[in-house]
């Protein structure tokens, strides 16, 4: 069973799932951490936020974002290769995403 979840079976093997409320810790605990922030750090974030005027809080708000961006780039929602000549990244895929950053 998962988190807030118990399970059990009767003598006809049915399983009864019964959910209840997970605690904040449990719901906290459950997500895993993976900062994904020092490749694109290496990659030129840093000049990249200066370079387009985007705002940023200190060294802590840019490894946040960082991980962000990493994050879209594992799911193959950037491009992990490839610049136009501009600079900009190539993609070859224009569908409209809508992508939320939950923090604490």
């Amino acid at each position: 069973p998962s988190i807030g979840t118990t399970s059990r079976q009767n003598e006809s093997n049915d399983t009864t799932i019964t959910m209840t409320h997970p605690t904040t810790e449990e719901m906290y605990n459950a997500i895993p951490l993976q900062d994904l922030s020092a490749d694109e750090i290496h990659r030129g974030l840093k000049t990249s936020l200066d370079h387009y005027k985007i705002r940023s809080g200190g060294p802590k708000h840019i490894s946040q974002q960082g991980s962000i961006v990493g994050h879209l780039r594992k799911r193959g929602l950037l491009p992990s290769t490839g610049n136009c000549s501009d600079g900009r990244s190539e993609t070859t895929d224009q569908k409209k995403r809508v992508v939320l950053e939950v923090g604490p």
